[in-house]
């Protein structure tokens, strides 16, 4: 099942509902599914794919993100949301995804 993160404006940049995403590595390759409401008008997720670690899929929908946390590394990896608000302002953010071994 996905692991859903949902991406709202804060009036200053894209924010996270989840800022540090934990990943138990024992139990395998995890799907996260960004989203964003009805606060963004659009939004992107930049940065995991460069580490080798996740694998960015086919988004056909709108408003959607998902990525595969391969979970074959322990570490933290940190990746940028870039943002645009509903009335037109533009941010950036850097949360964390941290694959564990719990």
């Amino acid at each position: 099942m996905p692991q859903p993160v949902t991406v709202s404006w804060n009036g200053k940049m894209p924010v996270p509902s989840d800022e540090d995403i934990q990943i138990n590595i024992k139990n395998g390759a995890q799907v996260i599914t960004w989203q964003h409401d009805h606060s963004l008008s659009f939004f992107d997720i930049t940065g995991l794919e460069e580490t080798g670690e996740f694998e960015k899929k086919d988004n056909s929908k709108p408003k959607t993100i998902t990525i595969v946390d391969k979970a074959t590394r322990v570490g933290v990896f940190k990746y940028t949301i870039t943002g645009t608000s509903a009335d037109g302002q533009e941010g950036v953010n850097d949360p964390r995804i941290t694959n564990g071994s719990k």
